[in-house]
């Protein structure tokens, strides 16, 4: 069992940073469904802005494909 602080600063098993897990003995999944269901979140949000097929376009790849990109590139794919 690993110490409850060492040094005075305190250990964890597992932490996140920018919406990345980290954990003591290999790193969690991330939890995909609530990714996607958030970015689906703001997707219907946006489809309901007065905005172009561009505007919605832009707003999509601005938020939804970077944020699924982004935890694929550091915490992996999907097991399914």
């Amino acid at each position: 069992m690993a110490p409850s602080a060492i040094a005075g600063i305190p250990v964890r098993d597992k932490v996140g940073t920018l919406g990345v897990p980290f954990a003591d003995g290999g790193d969690p999944q991330p939890d995909w469904g609530g990714h996607v269901g958030d970015v689906a979140a703001k997707y219907d949000k946006l489809a309901r802005l007065p905005l172009s097929a561009f505007g919605r376009a832009t707003g999509a790849v601005a938020y939804g494909v970077s944020q699924l990109l982004y935890r694929a590139e550091f915490c992996g794919l999907p097991e399914e």
